[in-house]
């Protein structure tokens, strides 16, 4: 569900920073990408050195929710900023590369 109005807004952010970890991140989005709950943004904030996540990200061209941000070369704590300031969700969800989600987790969190 892309929000090509300004005034609508997802129920949920998922903000993603990332370094260098492209071989972590697509399990990642693919759990996000694959919820029964559609009503969420995906933000990756991608600091990486190397091209590898940008390569993985332009996969996912065709998915609307997700927002590609590319920082590089700001530290670790800049970069987190600039991922949570390019959220617009009611909630926001951090997530580490590291992590995935589990079926049915946003559903539950809106219920």
């Amino acid at each position: 569900m892309p929000y090509a109005n300004p005034e609508i807004k997802p129920f949920f952010s998922i903000v993603i920073p990332t370094r260098d970890r492209a071989f972590l991140l697509k399990d990642l989005i693919d759990s996000v990408v694959s919820q029964d709950f559609d009503d969420f943004e995906i933000i990756v904030a991608d600091n990486s050195k190397e091209l590898f996540s940008q390569d993985l990200l332009g996969n996912y061209k065709n998915e609307a929710r997700l927002h590609n941000v590319k920082t590089g070369n700001l530290n670790m704590a800049d970069n987190w900023e600039t991922a949570i300031n390019s959220a617009s969700g009611k909630y926001l969800l951090l997530f580490s590369d590291k992590m995935i989600l589990k079926q049915g987790s946003l559903k539950y969190l809106k219920e």
